[in-house]
């Protein structure tokens, strides 16, 4: 990554002294960026959101500067406990701030132009099992495009993306050496690859909402991939809007940088509701309730995640999906592990989630995807294996907690009116 110079980075975030300032600032930033995209010329990036996730209520963890300082960032308080500098030497200076705007759930705002920012946020969650992405699931997704048909004027113009690589699915035995760590590449401009054997679908649709509501529903019937949603432009205040992401990055395409905090905040609710409600439903422990008459030991509660795939993986797509899942220390689902097969297309692993490092049991088949996740385990670990068996396994996959479907959980953490007939 090319280094910048201390001017340059002085140039997209100045020193300032408070919060206040700062925002005023971002703001100010927002408006101009807004006149230059509605005027089609651009003279530097939109501004960004990185949208992160440290610790749950299970267990204590270290401050959030340290958690950086040990990785040789600097962070230098704005606001103790809520706004912070933070400073990266290898780019010589400032990368953006980093705002705590709840317990669990850290924001990075920055201006560097997206190949910057993107390599360096994955560079930094890779890093450390201290954080993770929030990854938002085509099921999240969903009720987040009926909170917008329910709450935006319908004349107002959005924007959905549809994202579907069947990445573990190829018959070129070259590609088998493939790193899916590759599939890092920044959500907001997918780099140019070369021509691969397997099913891939990449969409767009910009819209009017009421033009996209009437005409969704029938598509994905029709097609498949259109259910793996991976971003959705939430309209803002005014002009513009906001971008989310399926990795958990907002780009700010509104006049407002206070509208943009206000919708990531937002959705950062929405997610928190639905991670800890899982985690409720999940947690396997030791239960205080004595152990079945004439039986020995501790009862366990708690719930399995079980993935329902809509359609049989095929043998090589279910041995690549194994072995570049476990045999990878970089892999999208962040997980590691001894994988145990049992027949062709069944497989045990006990393994660890590389977020927390926390131990889990699954069970993989052609057919489905079993999760047992001890007390302790972060909810955030089950956004990310629907969103990714969503996005590269199976479009169509269907995700239960415990004996709860996974979109009756978010459907519930957002305030909106019964879903229509």
């Amino acid at each position: 990554m090319p280094g910048w110079t201390m001017s340059e980075l002085a140039e997209l975030l100045p020193r300032l002294r408070s919060r206040v300032e700062y925002f005023d600032y971002l703001d100010g930033y927002s408006v101009t960026t807004a006149d230059e995209l509605r005027e089609r010329r651009t003279t530097r990036g939109v501004g960004k959101t990185y949208m992160l996730e440290t610790v749950g209520r299970s267990r204590p963890a270290p401050s959030l500067p340290s958690i950086f300082e040990r990785m040789g960032l600097g962070m230098a308080a704005v606001e103790e406990g809520v706004l912070y500098r933070i400073s990266d030497p290898g780019l010589g200076g400032d990368v953006g701030l980093v705002e705590l705007l709840n317990d669990r759930h850290p924001v990075l705002y920055t201006l560097l132009p997206a190949q910057q920012s993107d390599a360096w946020i994955r560079r930094v969650v890779q890093g450390t099992p201290w954080l993770d992405r929030l990854w938002l699931s085509a099921r999240l997704f969903n009720e987040l495009w009926r909170w917008v048909q329910a709450t935006t004027n319908p004349r107002r113009f959005t924007q959905l993306k549809f994202d579907y690589e069947a990445f573990y699915e190829t018959d070129e035995q070259a590609l088998l050496d493939e790193d899916d760590s590759s599939l890092e590449a920044a959500s907001e401009d997918v780099e140019d690859r070369e021509p691969v054997a397997r099913r891939s679908s990449r969409f767009t649709m910009a819209d009017r909402v009421e033009t996209i509501q009437a005409r969704l529903g029938r598509l994905q019937e029709i097609y498949r991939p259109l259910y793996s949603i991976t971003q959705l432009r939430i309209p803002a205040a005014g002009r513009g809007g906001h971008d989310f992401y399926f990795d958990g990055k907002v780009t700010n395409r509104s006049d407002s940088f206070s509208d943009h905090r206000q919708n990531v905040e937002f959705v950062l609710q929405t997610y928190r509701r639905v991670t800890e409600r899982a985690e409720d439903l999940l947690w396997f422990a030791s239960g205080d309730t004595a152990a079945p008459a004439g039986g020995d030991g501790f009862r366990l509660r708690g719930a399995p995640v079980f993935l329902e795939f809509s359609e049989r993986l095929g043998e090589q797509t279910f041995d690549r999906w194994i072995d570049m899942t476990f045999g990878r220390r970089a892999n999208r689902f962040r997980l590691s592990g001894y994988p145990m097969r049992l027949s062709r297309t069944k497989v045990h692993v006990y393994g660890v989630d590389r977020h927390l490092w926390q131990p889990l049991m699954l069970e993989l088949t052609d057919r489905h995807m079993y999760v047992v996740l001890p007390k302790g385990t972060c909810g955030n670990t089950v956004h990310r294996l629907v969103t990714n068996v969503q996005r590269y396994l199976d479009p169509g996959v269907t995700a239960w907690v415990g004996d709860q479907r996974f979109e009756d959980l978010v459907e519930a953490a957002l305030p909106l009116p019964p879903r229509s007939a």
